[in-house]
């Protein structure tokens, strides 16, 4: 996952403000072994390139974002980290609607929406593993049409 989020991690060197970041999100980054980025709108806005996942490029729909959050947990010590993590996750998730959910080789990764009047707003990507979780969280205003088109669904 790592060599997937270089581009935001070059990115996110450049944010200086986390005001808006979810809470649960910093939180969980407390944990030991816990990786955190979180991109302001202003900075997605100068970002023409964000790609996080293999064949999954938010370049052309940056510009509509309010956020973007990462939260990588692939070197934490102990399961219980795991399953706080999984827990935090479950609960923030709990008042999104699950839009699919893929089982493959032992991994697991959930897709949840949220939408308002009909719009989406939030996009919540997570991928679990036995001993990794990975998630994205998108919030803004979110183009279905250039979601349903990544390669991810």
């Amino acid at each position: 996952m790592k060599k997937h989020i270089l581009t935001l991690i070059f990115a996110a060197l450049f944010c200086v403000s986390n005001a808006y970041a979810t809470k649960e999100f910093e939180d969980l980054a407390e944990i030991e072994g816990v990786d955190y980025i979180y991109i302001s709108k202003a900075m997605l806005k100068n970002v023409s390139e964000v790609s996080i996942l293999d064949g999954f490029d938010l370049g052309h729909i940056t510009s509509s974002l309010s956020s973007l959050e990462i939260l990588e947990c692939d070197l934490c010590d102990t399961q219980k980290d795991l399953n706080k993590i999984r827990k935090t996750i479950t609960k923030f998730a709990s008042n999104m609607e699950l839009l699919t959910k893929t089982k493959e080789e032992g991994t697991t990764v959930y897709i949840y929406s949220r939408s308002d009047k009909g719009n989406m707003t939030d996009l919540l990507i997570v991928e679990d593993e036995e001993t990794e979780v990975y998630v994205i969280y998108i919030k803004g205003d979110i183009d279905e049409k250039a979601i349903k088109e990544l390669s991810i669904f």
